[in-house]
């Protein structure tokens, strides 16, 4: 499994994402899962892709989107956002 891409999957729920977690795996990528509410800079360097599954509290979801990008850490891949809103206002909130 070399060169496997080591995803981060944050959730306000871990549980929850359970579902999300297993598909993750049965494809072969290596994902590991951390609640919204931990602090995600001692993970990120061992990290290529952060998933932010907003489960039901965009808010928190995007507050902890905000916080790794602006955070010292400094990540630099990609971070996506899955989200239940797709309302024109948390659509353009998604993008700030």
């Amino acid at each position: 499994m070399a060169g496997a891409s080591r995803l981060l999957l944050c959730t306000p729920d871990v549980a929850a994402a359970a579902d999300l977690h297993h598909i993750l795996r049965s494809a072969d990528i290596h994902v590991s899962t951390r609640t919204l509410d931990e602090d995600p800079s001692e993970y990120l360097n061992e990290t290529d892709v952060l998933l932010v599954d907003a489960g039901t509290d965009t808010d928190a979801a995007l507050a902890f989107c905000r916080r790794v990008r602006r955070g010292p850490a400094s990540f630099a891949g990609p971070l996506l956002l899955i989200a239940g809103d797709s309302s024109p206002v948390r659509r353009l909130a998604y993008l700030q």
